[in-house]
């Protein structure tokens, strides 16, 4: 099957940008590659005015979070401004930048069909007709999805990772036109589902886009109970990721084995949250992964209790060790986590109910904790790359079909 993926974000290895990434395009496009297509990624990126360099980092994140991706300034690892195409992992990327002056707006329409052209030659020149065209992220990827659709009556589908554009009255009238070619519509949570569901005007629940974690997360021993101890955090230090509130908890909460919390990661938050006076807390830094998989197998709980939080393969990865997770109850982990069986949810700004459920788990027999612990090893198997990609693809075959069904009619 020939796959084209058209998309905002597609990690790269060798960028030197402010990270706000996400691997399930890329995850997937390796899986699929993996199980025989022919896979295309068209990367269409927005890169900002060089002048965004002289902003304070803590900003910088700021506007990320706010409209949902990097920003990325032209000037950052200028070799890579122009169109570039590469194979990776038996993936053919395509990477076609677009100069983008004001965050927040959509691309201009005589952008759009550039970026349209440049799609449509590259495909003719590589004689690659698409079966299926997947498109993450709204602007310009929803209007190309529609307009590849148009030429090609390939099936299409939308993931939508945020509703940053589609919020906005403006792009919404328009959005609506291109999402009537579409075929499927998948959303990257719940939380996200439901206010799709409510901008749309629709009863019809959409099926969820989750990633996966790779399967090296099952290949090693579990450690004993007795060597676990502590609460962990894994991120970025981000105001949205409540970590003041964790500290908090975990200094009001009667604690023993959970007393000490371990925060890796770093970010724009970082100079402010260790200027809390906790000698509880130890701050690791940015770890490398083998690192964090070691300390997961310390941990004896993960806490990450953010504001509306996209599905995270943190929490999927510290379930996979067996560690009992807490996650915030407004975000991506609903649905996933069953509060009490295989993890905890808690309002991401209540300090009260996150100190209440720490000395709860603290307060669990051994028995208790070993189902606990052992339920969420068996959700996070059903959380692997190959199997999520496998998922994804085969119910946007069915949604499609079904959607072809209704239309003739």
């Amino acid at each position: 099957m020939n796959i084209a993926i058209l998309t905002k974000i597609y990690p790269d290895s060798d960028d030197n940008v402010l990270d706000n990434t996400t691997s399930v395009v890329k995850d997937f496009a390796k899986s699929w590659a993996d199980a025989g297509h022919n896979v295309f990624v068209y990367h269409n990126y927005t890169k900002q005015p060089g002048a965004l360099n002289l902003l304070p980092a803590k900003l910088v994140y700021a506007l990320n979070i706010r409209f949902g991706y990097s920003l990325t300034p032209s000037s950052v690892n200028s070799s890579k401004n122009g169109d570039t195409i590469r194979m990776e992992d038996g993936v053919r990327i395509a990477r076609f930048p677009q100069l983008k002056l004001i965050p927040g707006k959509g691309l201009m329409e005589f952008q759009v069909k550039k970026q349209f052209k440049k799609i449509i030659v590259d495909m003719a020149r590589e004689q690659f007709v698409p079966d299926v065209v997947i498109a993450h992220w709204e602007d310009p990827n929803l209007q190309l999805l529609s307009m590849i659709k148009r030429r090609f009556g390939s099936i299409c589908v939308f993931t939508c990772h945020k509703i940053a554009y589609l919020n906005q009255p403006r792009y919404l009238n328009r959005a609506l036109s291109w999402l009537n070619d579409i075929d499927a519509m998948f959303a990257r949570s719940e939380a996200i589902g439901r206010q799709l569901q409510d901008l749309l005007k629709t009863d019809v629940p959409l099926p969820i886009c989750r990633s996966g974690i790779s399967s090296v997360f099952f290949e090693r021993p579990l450690p004993e109970e007795g060597q676990r101890k502590g609460v962990l955090y894994v991120g970025r230090l981000l105001s949205y990721k409540n970590i003041d509130v964790l500290i908090d908890a975990c200094q009001s909460a009667k604690l023993n084995s959970l007393r000490r919390l371990r925060i890796i990661g770093n970010g724009p938050e970082e100079h402010s949250l260790r200027a809390v006076k906790a000698d509880n807390v130890e701050f690791l830094g940015k770890q490398d992964h083998s690192v964090v998989v070691d300390e997961l197998d310390k941990a004896s709980v993960l806490a990450m209790v953010s504001t509306k939080e996209t599905f995270g393969l943190a929490y999927i990865e510290a379930m996979a060790r067996g560690c009992i997770v807490i996650a915030g109850d407004d975000g991506g982990m609903v649905g996933i986590i069953e509060d009490g069986v295989n993890g905890y949810l808690c309002p991401p700004r209540n300090v009260q109910m996150l100190a209440s459920i720490l000395e709860r788990i603290e307060r669990l027999s051994a028995e208790e904790t070993a189902r606990i612990r052992a339920n969420a090893i068996k959700t996070a198997a059903d959380y692997t790359q190959e199997r999520q990609a496998k998922v994804y693809l085969s119910t946007a075959l069915a949604v499609a079909e079904k959607h072809k069904e209704k239309q003739s009619r």
